[in-house]
């Protein structure tokens, strides 16, 4: 499949779309689940399910006759002693007190289906864009190369702050193409681990989303890297900015 020179970010819009709920909003961090966490929800998911279907046997032979509800009766309380009795409507829940527990069973099951399907495609997004590039360049993304980096400057629009440009020099083997395939791979091992912030953490595509342009710009390779909310665009220029090796006095 092509790769979008203004938009690398595409490859992972299959799982965009399944967290585009969690991904939206405010300037604060957003909940974004890596595949391990959505595996454990589906799993805390199927253990709540089990305990509702539980819940279920267990109370459905107790429940009586609906129609008992109606003949309810209490001590008089005048007299005290003569119960009266207290008609009153048959209420579904209280015909059949235990069907919540299979409603609540179902949704919980849905909710452990829905994590499950996320986490495979996450998975297979990520297969798919790191296929061919070998287990090294798999390993460390091409910003781990820190000699190789020219230089760093950030990208503003309009006077705002938006990204950073980290411009590669051209060495043996390294073209445009290749890098977007790189930087591909990269943002969907992202996405899988859950834009931790420990998980090559000198990498400034594994803060967030990001959209992505490469180019050959005056003999070097430019990699643009734009973020939206404000705390992402900081964390991406950080750590590009901390990608140049200071020359010793």
């Amino acid at each position: 499949m092509p790769i979008c020179k203004t938009h690398l970010f595409a490859l992972t819009a299959g799982a965009g779309a399944l967290l585009a709920a969690s991904c939206g909003g405010d300037q604060q961090r957003p909940e974004r689940l890596s595949v391990a966490e959505h595996e454990a929800e589906a799993v805390r998911h199927e253990g709540e399910a089990a305990e509702h279907e539980g819940a279920y046997a267990q109370t459905r032979q107790a429940e009586g006759n609906p129609i008992q509800c109606y003949d309810q009766r209490t001590l008089d309380p005048v007299s005290g002693s003569e119960p009266l009795r207290v008609l009153r409507p048959c209420w579904t829940r209280e015909q059949r007190p235990s069907r919540h527990q299979l409603d609540e069973a179902r949704v919980d099951r849905e909710e452990a289906a829905r994590h499950r399907a996320v986490a495979a495609t996450m998975l297979r997004i990520e297969r798919e864009a790191c296929k061919g590039l070998g287990d090294d360049e798999v390993s460390h993304s091409p910003f781990f190369h820190r000699e190789d980096i020219l230089r760093v400057d950030e990208v503003r629009r309009g006077g705002e702050l938006h990204g950073a440009r980290v411009r590669f020099r051209k060495v043996p083997g390294l073209e445009v193409g290749w890098m977007r395939r790189a930087i591909a791979c990269h943002q969907a091992r992202a996405a899988v681990m859950g834009y931790s912030p420990v998980f090559t953490s000198y990498c400034p595509l594994m803060i967030a989303p990001t959209s992505v342009t490469v180019e050959e710009l005056g003999g070097s390779i430019a990699v643009t890297i734009l973020a939206r909310r404000d705390w992402e665009i900081a964390a991406v220029v950080g750590r590009a900015k901390d990608l140049v090796i200071q020359e010793a006095p």
